[in-house]
């Protein structure tokens, strides 16, 4: 079922829907347990993960409402002063720092997280439980103690090569890993600390429930959203849909950003007074909301690295969604093109074709996504504010927004490498001992 229909706030159906579950019994194959006797050292148990999903692909038993609908809040976030703005990048770079993982690219790695029933101990913490919060309010029910918050930061240099968030969908990666199965927040967000870099784009793209299926959800694209960053703006979406943030549209859009720059307002100079601080960086604070279900490999910030991050009393750092949301502007609401309408005026360059790949369950995932350049440009020039939007892509054949699934992406054989490394070690080792006889003589 396409994600419009799964479950917008006041949908009934979706959320009456979202009770009734499909239990999913999961094997994995464990380490044998330890004995003295010899037999029982060689033989395997098997654990059985019961896992249970409602018929959107979510973790079910949820009661309530919850808003899957793109949603973006300017200046959710409030700043007090400078010095605030400088400790919450440190954070975040702190943060950064602790989850990188060699030659992984940006959407993956250690993510960390707050349960729903745990304290927030510092500024980032704080911030985290303030998204869930926010998000799951008119949430009747639900079990905190497998609930909460998985967060982590981002803080990319804008302009490089290494700015680019290749597309991918949130998920549990070690359910992924360990059981083949695809299991996603119910939730996603990002919040911008920074006007720099490439806009956030959300497709209407669904994964399958099982992992490595045959197309790996390539299709045609109904529509997407794009999100350039604004400083404070939170964005919500729906949890399993594509995301990405292409380092290619950084360039595309770099006109929106001279266009954005006119307005000299008292916030926006404050605003443009952080970006001195964010030092020519993308800045982003992401947040997933999990109800009923933890990542397996995302754990709580660990005690030793609490000394580098700030102490949630001296923050000066607060999310402020309601009052944000009632002094919006229509202005600054999400305005919709269609690229349909667009291609209509018959400009050759009214539209831009992006062609973009990643990697899906070793498959090679080819997306091709045509962007109304133009017409976002304009939008932005007689309305500075402007900084969401909701993209209606092209029926035509000619113009379609789709995912290609191509072939199996082959993986370097780990055996093979510590093989190769032995040998070199032996090689050394011969190399040592003629040096040795050598000298011997």
């Amino acid at each position: 079922m396409p994600p419009s229909q799964t479950g917008g706030k006041g949908n009934a159906k979706a959320n009456e829907a979202s009770k009734k579950a499909q239990k999913a019994p999961l094997k994995q194959k464990a380490k044998p347990a330890e004995s003295e006797e010899s037999d029982e050292e060689d033989e395997e148990e098997e654990e059985q993960l019961q896992l249970n999903i409602d018929n959107f692909g979510r973790p079910h038993g949820v009661e309530g409402m919850l808003d899957y609908n793109f949603r973006s809040i300017h200046d959710a976030l409030r700043i007090g002063d400078d010095k605030s703005y400088v400790d919450l990048v440190a954070d975040c770079e702190a943060a950064f720092t602790a989850r990188e993982i060699e030659n992984a690219e940006y959407s993956t790695g250690t993510t960390f997280f707050l349960p729903a029933t745990t304290e927030p101990r510092c500024l980032l913490e704080r911030m985290a439980r303030a998204v869930f919060d926010f998000h799951t309010r008119d949430v009747k029910e639900y079990d905190p103690s497998k609930s909460g918050a998985e967060w982590w930061t981002l803080v990319l240099d804008a302009g490089e090569t290494n700015d680019d968030v290749s597309f991918h969908w949130d998920r549990d990666y070690g359910l992924e890993d360990e059981y083949r199965v695809n299991l996603h927040p119910h939730i996603g967000t990002v919040t911008y600390l920074s006007t720099i870099g490439g806009p956030t784009i959300v497709l209407d793209k669904v994964s399958p429930v099982q992992t490595g299926s045959d197309d790996c959800g390539a299709g045609d694209i109904a529509k997407g959203y794009l999100s350039r960053p604004a400083m404070g703006k939170h964005i919500s979406f729906d949890g399993r849909l594509l995301h990405g943030a292409p380092g290619d549209l950084a360039t595309v859009f770099a006109d929106l950003e001279s266009a954005s720059d006119k307005d000299t307002t008292v916030g926006d100079k404050r605003k443009r007074s952080d970006e001195k601080s964010s030092n020519g960086r993308r800045i982003t604070f992401l947040v997933n909301v999990w109800l009923n279900h933890k990542p397996i490999e995302s754990d709580l910030l660990p005690d030793e690295d609490l000394a580098k991050f700030i102490s949630s009393e001296k923050a000066s750092v607060k999310f402020e969604f309601d009052e944000a949301e009632e002094k919006q502007t229509p202005e600054e609401d999400v305005r919709l093109i269609s690229v349909d309408d667009e291609l209509k005026t018959g400009s050759a360059d009214a539209v831009t074709t992006l062609d973009l790949s990643f990697v899906e369950a070793s498959r090679q995932m080819s997306l091709k996504l045509p962007i109304p350049v133009k017409a976002l440009q304009e939008a932005v020039r007689k309305t500075p504010k402007l900084s969401s939007f909701e993209i209606q892509f092209s029926t035509s054949e000619a113009h379609k927004a789709q995912l290609v699934a191509g072939d199996e992406v082959e993986e370097e054989d780990e055996d093979e490498d510590d093989d190769d490394d032995d040998d070199d070690d032996d090689d050394d080792d011969e190399e040592e001992e003629d040096d040795d006889d050598e000298e011997e003589q």
